[in-house]
């Protein structure tokens, strides 16, 4: 959870127009395949159909790219599309919805060197201290 805090505020820092959405977490859960504890996600995807449906009522975008390989979207894509709105599915390198990139305007796949050239500097000057990258092992 310190990560995803960090994260965030190095997001922000960085990206002044950036709209963080939390979420909600439930109980820690063991993981099927090594039985360690991970936080399950929940409510995700019906805050971001939220967040797609209001700013098409508000009209506060004509082009959307989701970053979602999550069919639970479909219905909110599909509405979007039927507003006259662009949504553009950017599918993460592991996780697919052919039934969100059928529905949607467009989609690609985003590679290794799509994430190579988005990440955050390593360092953010904030007005305490840096906000800094953690080593992958932590």
């Amino acid at each position: 959870m310190k990560r995803v805090i960090v994260y965030i505020g190095a997001l922000t820092k960085h990206c002044s127009t950036v709209e963080i959405v939390k979420d909600y977490f439930a109980k820690a859960r063991p993981c099927r395949h090594c039985q360690k504890k991970n936080n399950e996600e929940e409510q995700t995807d019906v805050n971001i159909a939220c967040e797609i449906i209001q700013n098409c009522y508000e009209s506060n975008f004509d082009i959307a790219y989701l970053v979602s390989g999550d069919s639970d979207l479909a219905m909110a894509v599909s509405k979007a599309v039927k507003f006259g709105k662009i949504i553009i599915i950017a599918d993460s390198p592991n996780r697919q919805s052919k039934e969100l990139n059928d529905i949607a305007t467009n989609h690609f796949n985003i590679n290794k060197n799509h994430l190579k050239h988005s990440q955050l500097p390593d360092q953010i000057p904030t007005k305490r201290n840096s906000l800094k990258r953690p080593n992958d092992a932590q």
